[in-house]
């Protein structure tokens, strides 16, 4: 619905234009970005200084050739269509604060080890809260 466009706004555009930004910033969800047909890169470039949180998934897309369409889903990091690298990469140029991991799958203890492990093999450090 954010990026819904009224005249030649989105909806998310008017949302930041009218907000002060000492108040208003955004929990960016990079796998709802690319859903609602947004670059998550991009948006992130637009609005550097309003994202302060991105929320990590992937987004895996399959042909059901049954139906003739296009099916997307969560999986793990990696395993999916999004850049995720050039995601983190451009999170931390921006000074994204953090970075979180959600996995919405059938197995999703499963999927986050994998996830955690594909961003330990790009060398990016990674902090887990809660744990020593």
């Amino acid at each position: 619905m954010e990026f819904a466009r009224y005249n030649r706004q989105t909806g998310l555009d008017i949302l930041l234009e009218l907000t002060n930004p000492d108040y208003v910033n955004l929990m960016m969800d990079v796998y709802w970005t690319q859903r609602g047909g947004k670059s998550p890169v991009t948006l992130m470039k637009q609005y550097a200084n309003r994202v302060k949180v991105i929320h990590l998934r992937d987004y895996q897309v399959t042909l059901n050739k049954m139906k003739a369409d296009y099916t997307a889903s969560d999986c793990a990091l990696g395993d999916g269509n999004l850049d995720v690298k050039m995601m983190i990469e451009t999170a931390v140029d921006i000074g994204v604060s953090y970075l979180a991991i959600e996995q919405d799958t059938k197995k999703p203890f499963e999927e986050i080890e994998k996830s955690l492990q594909y961003l330990k093999a790009l060398v990016f450090p990674i902090t887990l809260f809660g744990t020593e």
